[in-house]
């Protein structure tokens, strides 16, 4: 399964990009989930001219940033709530199923 990206706005500033919007949804056969949200880059990201930047330059460095020990927190989201969705029964059924996030801290 490949997450698709979408990068809806940007901040910049002085050269520097700042923060990106994003949505990015992952689907399977039967279901698709979505989220979107505002990535906060903690390391400059003036590289790339204003005019030569890309949204895939973006993509990336929200991949980069969201990634640890091999993980992407953004994808591994998207993957649980995927998988909650093909294993839940709803109780009444015309009620969709919620994902119930699983937050361990």
């Amino acid at each position: 399964m490949q997450t698709n990206w979408k990068i809806t706005n940007i901040v910049f500033n002085d050269n520097t990009l700042i923060s990106a919007h994003y949505f990015a949804s992952l689907s399977d056969d039967k279901n698709t989930v979505e989220t979107q949200g505002e990535w906060k880059f903690l390391e400059p990201r003036n590289k790339v001219p204003f005019n030569e930047l890309e949204e895939r330059y973006i993509i990336q460095w929200i991949e980069e940033e969201a990634s640890k020990d091999g993980s992407n927190i953004i994808k591994s989201n998207l993957e649980q709530q995927l998988q909650a969705l093909n294993s839940e029964k709803s109780i009444l059924p015309w009620v969709k199923p919620t994902f119930k996030p699983n937050i361990g801290l």
